[in-house]
């Protein structure tokens, strides 16, 4: 968060590990994702509608705020990785 939207966060717990398995430009690729539950140390970030950061390759981003309720719904956009949205539907 603080690399990509030059956020901080505070009381990190971790809460898994999952392994990515994806296609990207024609491309096979492979990544091990540790996901962590933590909080906004500035917590007026939780008003905006959405985050504007950069990403590794300073390509402009932008991060919305969406109920796990979206991605339930039929016909929904997937949330990656593979697993993700059981893991968060538990906590």
């Amino acid at each position: 968060m603080q690399e990509e939207l030059g956020a901080a966060v505070t009381d990190l717990r971790y809460l898994a590990a999952l392994e990515n398995i994806y296609t990207y430009n024609g491309r096979p690729g492979h990544e091990i994702v540790q996901v962590y539950d933590g909080e906004f140390a500035d917590k007026t970030l939780y008003e905006l509608p959405a985050l504007t950061g950069r990403d590794d390759n300073e390509a402009p981003i932008t991060a919305v705020w969406k109920p796990i309720s979206d991605f339930l719904e039929e016909n929904a956009p997937p949330l990656y990785p593979d697993g993700l949205l059981d893991l968060l539907s538990r906590i």
